[in-house]
């Protein structure tokens, strides 16, 4: 039995600051997005993680002090990472991309 990408229902999660992730949209077309603050569980076959300047690339000291490079820091206290692990669990196949690598690896 073979797939193709109109067969596999892809949720696609969204951070303040990703990007791509309309490109993700459009080239699966059953897909949707699952805002960082979502943890709820829904039925998926791919989980992806578009990049961007995503939540954490960046920890500030104050707003305008020096700050430390650190992707995904935030991110991996975000609700979402409930829907992640259950992906994992599930052994769901997880598509990070860019900055989304990097927040996996955090996680």
């Amino acid at each position: 039995m073979t797939m193709n990408k109109n067969d596999i229902k892809v949720g696609i999660v969204m951070f303040p600051g990703s990007n791509c992730a309309e490109d993700m949209k459009r080239y699966f077309p059953n897909s949707f997005y699952i805002w960082h603050l979502e943890d709820t569980w829904q039925p998926i076959d791919l989980l992806v993680i578009p990049g961007g300047f995503a939540f954490g690339d960046r920890d500030y000291e104050s707003a305008t002090g020096n700050y430390i490079i650190n992707p995904g820091r935030k991110a991996k206290e975000s609700p979402v990472r409930t829907v992640i692990n259950m992906a994992v669990k599930k052994r769901i196949p997880i598509l990070g991309v860019c900055n989304g690598f990097q927040i996996l690896t955090q996680m």
